[in-house]
């Protein structure tokens, strides 16, 4: 059958019946915009270009607002919302691995833009240092590991996770006999994957801080103080994330997150140490 040139393109409802639409997912007829059976649109659009960045952007800040609900309580009650994400809100709000890789998307883009990369996507000057010679000092060795962790903990692109990786230990051991009452009136202590989706939502956090002070480093004389703000903000949305999550006092809070905080650089510092014997040998660091 001969069919009349873009007669079928430049429709985005396939009509199957009087008044009755085809559902192109599933093969379903009915009446309305979305499809009762597998919830897809009746108009469905064909695949252009442009449309990629709108569809990735709709997907997060799109319909229900789920993106933007999100990072407002993340700022706002950061553990009363992990902790409703936890017990069951999974679709109020979003899954802190999808956000987090938006959000780094997003701050690798401006940071790249404005010409402050530098903590994405190079690599680390020390580590271009490996050899022999850079341990005949033990001080030098010392401050090598030191600045290398430092060095790893600062990548906006592994060592923010890397980070919530290693720290799931220290905090779920620290907060072991913390719970949250749960609806059906249990209490639940938090596991360590629980520990890190809680951890992974300050790693957002702390993104989104970067983001915000991204554009000032644009400004002479003022790299110093955003890196003051990087460093310490976020560590005190974590505190206050687990102040509301566990109904800590707030002395102890502070201070087991700041402990929690030192035993994780300790791991670090531990397990950067095995990977740096493995590569050049333990007799060239004793020697």
């Amino acid at each position: 059958m001969k069919v009349k040139k873009d007669s079928i393109i430049n429709n985005n409802v396939v009509k199957k019946a009087k008044n009755r639409n085809l559902c192109l997912n599933c093969g379903n007829t009915f009446k309305g915009s979305h499809c009762p059976l597998c919830g897809q649109k009746a108009a469905t659009k064909r695949l252009k270009f442009f449309e990629i960045a709108a569809d990735l952007i709709n997907s997060f800040i799109g319909g229900d607002n789920k993106f933007l609900r999100t990072c407002r309580e993340l700022f706002s009650h950061p553990g009363y919302m992990v902790r409703d994400y936890l017990l069951g809100k999974r679709t109020t709000y979003y899954n802190p691995l999808q956000l987090y890789v938006f959000l780094l998307t997003v701050y690798a883009f401006i940071a790249y833009m404005i010409g402050e990369s530098s903590n994405i996507f190079e690599k680390s000057k020390s580590f271009q240092n490996l050899n022999p010679e850079a341990f005949e000092d033990k001080y030098a060795s010392f401050a090598f590991i030191l600045e290398s962790i430092h060095s790893i903990f600062s990548n906006k692109l592994y060592g923010t996770l890397l980070f919530s990786l290693i720290a799931i230990f220290p905090f779920h051991r620290l907060f072991r006999k913390r719970a949250i009452l749960r609806p059906d009136g249990i209490m639940l202590s938090l596991n360590h994957t629980e520990h890190f989706y809680a951890l992974m939502y300050c790693s957002c956090i702390d993104l989104m801080i970067c983001i915000a002070l991204l554009p000032f480093c644009l400004i002479d004389g003022s790299k110093d103080v955003i890196q003051y703000g990087y460093n310490i903000l976020p560590r005190l949305f974590a505190i206050i994330l687990y102040k509301q999550l566990l109904g800590v006092k707030w002395l102890r809070c502070i201070l087991t997150v700041i402990l929690a905080y030192f035993l994780t650089i300790l791991i670090g510092i531990f397990l950067f140490c095995v990977v740096l014997i493995s590569a050049v040998g333990i007799d060239v660091i004793l020697m």
